[in-house]
């Protein structure tokens, strides 16, 4: 039987770059066929009715007809666009760092259904505008990583397998993958330490309790297990994650705007 020469899927668009006069080659992730990359023909004209269906963090309903290097867009209908993150340069900063994730963690047309439902929530999540933006890609980010295979642990020291105390601060070494007791961090590489709220923070999100980090967030810095989390992701996936520093110049340029 023939391969049907179009098909349909829903999709995230990640990333785009421009290809030859007038095409734009995109970055997706869809429901059902993972990661990969399409060619959508003429997007960047004037005249272009796809262009606001296509553009990165949209949700979109896509037609594709199979090509030689890529497929190609045939139709585009926009599921939701999240008008409120486009509007906030924080909000876009968090995002970014999530799609980098994404792009760096994931192998092209390997089917990633799960990791497709987190990033549809972290969007909503972010799109709601209601704080707790941090917190949220956080939750994201270890998600991610547990699905990839990669998990943080919390619960125990990674290189001894002593059980850590509930009320302890936690060591993280993103080399030995996860939290380490205070004998084994002297080589266990870089090492973040956590106080005790944020170390409240990651235990909840690292057993996957929304509620709980959310309630727990409230009080805690949450920089420090953020970047332990981001670091944890750099080290196994072995890419930088750049939009780590366009987060970090946005959060910079806040604090200049607040003092």
């Amino acid at each position: 039987m023939d391969t049907p020469r179009v098909y349909r899927c829903e999709a995230l668009v990640l990333r785009h770059r421009d290809s030859g006069e007038t095409d734009r080659v995109l970055r997706v992730l869809s429901d059902r066929y993972g990661m990969f990359d399409v060619v959508a023909r003429g997007l960047r004209r004037a005249a272009s009715r796809r262009a606001g269906h296509l553009e990165p963090l949209t949700r979109v309903d896509l037609l594709l007809a199979h090509g030689r290097t890529y497929d190609v867009v045939t139709q585009a209908q926009a599921r939701a666009v999240y008008r409120s993150l486009r509007e906030s340069l924080e909000l876009l900063a968090l995002a970014g760092q999530a799609v980098d994730l994404v792009c760096a963690l994931l192998p092209e047309r390997q089917e990633s259904a799960g990791v497709y439902r987190r990033l549809v929530w972290l969007l909503e999540q972010l799109d709601a505008a209601s704080g707790g933006g941090r917190v949220a890609l956080l939750f994201f980010v270890v998600g991610v990583l547990r699905e990839v295979g990669f998990g943080i642990e919390a619960g125990r020291c990674v290189r001894c397998g002593r059980d850590l105390a509930a009320d302890q601060d936690l060591v993280l070494s993103a080399a030995a993958g996860g939290a380490v007791c205070r004998v084994c961090a002297h080589d266990a590489g870089a090492v973040r330490m956590l106080d005790a709220d944020a170390t409240a923070v990651l235990r909840a999100v690292a057993r996957g309790d929304w509620p709980a980090a959310r309630r727990t967030a409230a009080e805690a810095d949450l920089r420090t297990p953020l970047a332990a989390a981001l670091d944890h992701a750099q080290y196994h996936s072995d890419q930088v994650l750049y939009a780590r520093g366009f987060a970090a110049a946005v959060e910079r340029l806040g604090e200049r705007v607040v003092s």
